[in-house]
């Protein structure tokens, strides 16, 4: 999703026209995420049973939000949304988003609204999720980055929980990863390279050059990958730069790398090894069979 697609989703969710008279636009949102008490939710449905105006406008709330958490799933940014409300002090009753959110009536009311923010960045300032006691961080650095974070983490969704893992962890065919980026760089591209030197395009999903970025410290990418089940380590490659990059020169480079000397080749390469101008940062996992 671009700034301006989020951008646009905002101002529709915030903007809503109210329906026709009976209730209310944010009482019919709330029935739609069933955060109504029990008075209020017959009050409502009967406004709707008896209006079919206020019953379409019911229809056209699901349907976007039904839309939109299709478009953007929520899971591939629960962990970190929800690791990072966990660290912030309570809220008095009645207080913040994040007091809100961690209420259960209030949380599928508050999903689309959650998601939008995350993908305009407006959660990712602060700290990536908490590392447990076990968790290592990968020490592979970019000579231009924020403080606080190496440019590429990755998160393993341990049973709904994101647990950090360290480049060269071994992981398994079905593990899934979401990975965040911190960089003060405005384009971002992300390939992959598997064991068999299959090079796969991670970011962008469709386009020829490398996709805007929002610069900022621990970014969660949209979608977490999914490890298929391809022999040998998987070394994921990211390109960070403030000038579009044609991807296909990237993919090219990694696939010379790998000719050249293997997984291994890419994994400790150089960033200058690629040839392209951009601060380069490289995860790296091994394969365990299933």
């Amino acid at each position: 999703m671009t700034h301006e697609e989020a951008m646009n989703r905002l101002e529709q969710l915030l903007t809503r026209p109210d329906p026709p008279q009976g209730a209310t636009a944010h009482q019919l949102r709330r029935l739609a995420a069933d955060d109504l008490s029990d008075q209020e939710r017959a009050a409502v449905r009967a406004a709707v049973a008896a209006d079919p105006e206020l019953g379409a406008h019911l229809a056209r709330i699901r349907e976007a939000d039904d839309a939109f958490l299709a478009a953007h799933p929520f899971g591939a940014v629960r962990g970190e949304l929800f690791a990072r409300a966990a660290r912030l002090p309570a809220e008095p009753a009645g207080g913040g988003l994040f007091a809100r959110l961690l209420q259960r009536r209030a949380l599928l009311w508050s999903l689309a609204a959650a998601a939008t923010a995350v993908a305009l960045g407006l959660f990712a300032q602060g700290p990536a999720p908490t590392a447990g006691s076990n968790d290592v961080v990968d020490p592979r650095g970019s000579a231009n980055r924020l403080k606080g974070a190496a440019p590429l983490e990755a998160w393993l969704d341990v049973e709904g929980h994101p647990q950090r893992v360290a480049s060269g962890v071994a992981l398994s065919a079905g593990d899934r990863l979401q990975f965040t980026v911190t960089t003060t760089h405005t384009r971002l591209a992300l390939v992959g390279v598997d064991g068999t030197g299959t090079v796969s395009r991670y970011v962008p999903v469709g386009g020829d050059l490398s996709a805007p970025f929002v610069p900022g410290n621990a970014r969660p990418l949209s979608d977490a990958l999914v490890l298929d089940d391809a022999p040998g380590p998987e070394v994921f490659v990211a390109f960070l730069s403030d000038e579009a990059l044609l991807v296909e020169d990237l993919e090219r480079a990694v696939h010379d790398l790998f000719d050249a000397g293997g997984a291994q080749g890419v994994r400790d390469a150089a960033p200058d090894a690629f040839g392209v101008q951009a601060d380069v940062a490289i995860f790296s996992a091994e394969k365990l069979p299933r």
